[in-house]
């Protein structure tokens, strides 16, 4: 009885040691290789580190806004300079900037019927991982809309390339009155007669991700492989005073990949190397 008492002993101290020599990290990573799926892969196209330039209507403080409507430009305002911005359309375009895919961001803040009047600031805060933020103050509502590339710049992205099967868009503060509608479109031009869209439209009412799977896009598969210029445009602020808007990152977005659980022939493979 001893003697099956020392072989069993034996036996447990010769398994113990081969578990050694393994080593510490080897047992860590045998835990981890069975638990989660990869993570998606993503491209940013914009991600609103890159500030608006100074606004040319507003010298004194060089604030980098687009704004409808009137402005103080000065430290105390009244009495210092009260500036007026345009009536109904206030555009940026600007290139060769590090946070943003294309090489040209084209912003416009307008209200919603043109050549009407509108209250609204539009700035970008670079801090805090970048976001873009619009208050609006009366009607009639406006519009904010972002075009990346275009027919002289194209962006020829293709959407799929990385695997990606979805747009998504961080909405970090949406209008509290009523719903927010987000148009997107996708462009191709062959010369100056064949032109394809593949447009949807989404309503926000609430902060979050907005997930617009390509799916959704109807004829995106025909050009997916090519887009040469995409808009996304924001409708119905104004009604309410007070920050109202604000986005974050923009981004394409692959599905997780499910981890496979690696047999131990793997494992020994791997660490053979």
């Amino acid at each position: 009885m001893s003697v099956q008492l020392h072989k069993r002993t034996a036996l447990v101290l010769d398994r113990f040691r081969r578990v050694r020599r393994l080593g510490v990290p080897t047992l860590l990573t045998l835990c981890a290789l069975v638990i989660l799926p990869a993570a998606g892969h993503a491209l940013v196209l914009d991600s609103f580190t890159d500030a608006l330039p100074p606004h040319p209507l507003l010298p004194v403080t060089g604030a980098p806004v687009l704004f409808l409507g009137t402005r103080c430009d000065g430290a105390a305002c009244p009495p210092a300079t009260m500036v007026t911005g345009a009536a109904s359309r206030d555009t940026v375009k600007q290139a060769g900037l590090k946070g943003v895919f294309s090489e040209v961001r084209h912003v416009t803040l307008r209200t919603f019927f043109l050549g009407s009047g509108g209250v609204g600031l539009l700035a970008i805060e670079p801090a805090d991982g970048g976001r873009l933020e619009l208050e609006a103050a009366e009607p009639p509502a406006l519009a904010l809309a972002l075009d990346y590339g275009s027919r002289q710049t194209p962006l020829n992205l293709d959407l799929r390339a990385d695997g990606s099967d979805r747009l998504e868009l961080d909405i970090l503060a949406a209008p509290q009155t009523r719903p927010l509608i987000v148009g997107i479109r996708f462009f191709w031009n062959e010369g100056l007669t064949d032109m394809r869209i593949a447009a949807r439209s989404y309503q926000v009412s609430v902060a979050g991700t907005l997930v617009a799977p390509f799916t959704d896009f109807a004829g995106l598969e025909d050009f997916a492989h090519d887009v040469e210029s995409m808009d996304i445009t924001f409708f119905g602020f104004g009604t309410n005073p007070g920050p109202e808007f604000a986005l974050g990152e923009i981004r394409t977005v692959a599905a997780p990949v499910p981890a496979k659980a690696a047999t131990w022939g793997r494992v020994k493979n791997t660490y053979r190397r």
